[in-house]
């Protein structure tokens, strides 16, 4: 499996950005996040994110201040 199908469910990209699930899904209903799949039912399914997409949105975010 590469990086571009690696999937993360809610909990797994919470814990990688050390916010609570409930944190993740109020930024989702802003669309402060990257792309997220739903699987199942429209509003009680499993989400998951494509790692490729998190690390897309992370390097988008990250504050200036390199060298």
């Amino acid at each position: 499996m590469t990086t571009n199908d690696t999937l993360l469910t809610e909990q797994q990209l919470a814990e990688r950005w050390r916010v609570s699930q409930r944190t993740l899904r109020r930024w989702r209903s802003t669309a402060r996040l990257p792309a997220h799949i739903r699987i199942g039912h429209p509003v009680v399914g499993r989400v998951l994110y494509r790692l490729a997409d998190v690390l897309a949105f992370e390097e988008r975010s990250r504050w200036g201040g390199g060298v």
